[in-house]
């Protein structure tokens, strides 16, 4: 037994690699096992919903739910294996989307200690009529993973974890418009940016330096800026901010090569060889 726990939790690991999974694996009457991943997704700190972090994807895009599986040794009666059924439902849908090889018309049949992973994509409802207004609320989705007989609907009336049947569940899900996915980007652009040229702009020496600073102090109020429109619901404005802000910090970084290269090269290589002694490095 300690074995096989040993290796579901390697499997696990493995796969987690590829996909960033939302869902624990947990024991269940049919499965020992399951985790739930998807794929197309960006996540980001929102200000329109707090700075809460968001799984988003673009409106009108495939976003892909991985679906992990380790049956159990128990096996069903007489036949031996489990006719599995796997669909996802968002919360604004009203029937359930599921896998082209496990789904009512052509069950997918899962042996006892088998691990398999079962996909389905979705098609992410574009921001238009009357869903315009999709990406001002964050969104939930379900996965069903459901067992029983071949090639037949397998209802699963609650979430009460009836027999046979697992739902698996997320939240803080946000549909982007094109301004916000692309606001969003920028912004983690510019902010990665951020970080190591105010660790480079604290040795203040050399050519280019003061430009840096100036550029860089720009470029994160930009940023601020941008995070006020945002969360506003301003979302093409904060764009225009965000891309701002990351061409500012391209600029603070393209300051440093003013001057002669090989000077500035010295003086910095200098600057932190002093600093170093000065500390009995």
């Amino acid at each position: 037994m300690k074995h096989k726990k040993i290796a579901s939790i390697l499997a696990i690991a493995v796969l987690s690699l590829a996909t960033p999974f939302f869902s624990m694996p947990r024991a269940h009457a049919f499965d020992d096992n399951t985790a739930v991943g998807i794929t197309g997704t960006q996540r980001y700190s929102d200000p329109f919903f707090g700075f809460s972090t968001v799984t988003s994807a673009r409106d009108g895009s495939v976003v892909t739910f991985n679906v992990l599986l380790q049956a159990s040794s128990v096996a069903t009666p007489n036949t031996g294996q489990r006719n599995v059924t796997v669909g996802v439902k968002f919360d604004w849908m009203t029937s359930w989307t599921n896998a082209s090889n496990a789904n009512p018309s052509s069950t997918l049949a899962v042996m006892p200690n088998q691990d398999v992973t079962v996909s389905v994509s979705v098609t992410l409802p574009s921001l238009t009529g009357t869903t315009a207004g999709y990406n001002l609320v964050l969104h939930s989705w379900q996965v069903l993973i459901a067992s029983g007989a071949l090639n037949s609907v397998n209802a699963c009336p609650s979430h009460t974890g009836l027999q046979g049947c697992v739902f698996e569940s997320g939240g803080s899900f946000a549909i982007y418009s094109g301004d916000q996915l692309d606001g969003m980007d920028a912004r983690r652009a510019a902010e990665e940016k951020f970080q190591y040229l105010s660790t480079i702009s604290g040795f203040a020496i050399g050519p280019g330096f003061a430009k840096l600073a100036a550029d860089l102090s720009q470029a994160q109020a930009e940023r601020d800026l941008g995070n006020t429109a945002y969360a506003a619901g301003n979302f093409g404005q904060a764009r225009t901010h965000y891309q701002n802000a990351l061409n500012l910090a391209n600029s603070a970084a393209s300051a440093l090569s003013g001057g002669d290269a090989a000077t500035y090269t010295n003086v910095l290589l200098g600057g932190i060889g002093s600093f170093l002694l000065g500390v009995g490095i």
